[in-house]
């Protein structure tokens, strides 16, 4: 018989989800932009987040065995996401580009917090 997993898999599947959907985000807002902001965003923003996306992937697989540990290393940090890349604006992309950027960075802290929340580590 398996033990229950303290986090819900939907939470788990929503963090990975949102994650990605951020990422997808930026890499459209900064794709065939010649500006120099968007330089900053293909140098600095845009591998981080695929490092921290790589790194959720990774702690699914292991989620999805029954290891919740890797999932709950992995989100907790982004639980700070927001000021990890304040001073990063999107507003080069248009206004649209940085308020789904805004809301979608908004939506990965949040299910970062509900992994942490749900593995009674927040």
């Amino acid at each position: 018989m398996m033990a229950a997993q303290a986090i819900p898999e939907a939470t788990a599947q929503r963090f990975v989800t949102t994650l990605t959907a951020l990422l997808e985000s930026v890499r459209g807002a900064i794709a065939g932009s010649d500006s120099a902001q968007a330089g900053v965003w293909r140098r600095k923003v845009l591998p981080l987040l695929e490092g921290h996306l790589a790194a959720a992937k990774k702690a699914a697989a292991h989620f999805a065995i029954g290891d919740e540990q890797p999932l709950v290393d992995t989100a907790l940090p982004l639980r700070f996401l927001a000021r990890d890349l304040d001073g990063y604006s999107l507003d080069f992309a248009g206004a649209d580009a940085a308020r789904q950027y805004e809301e979608r960075r908004r939506l990965v802290v949040y299910a970062a917090w509900q992994v942490g929340q749900a593995a009674g580590a927040v």
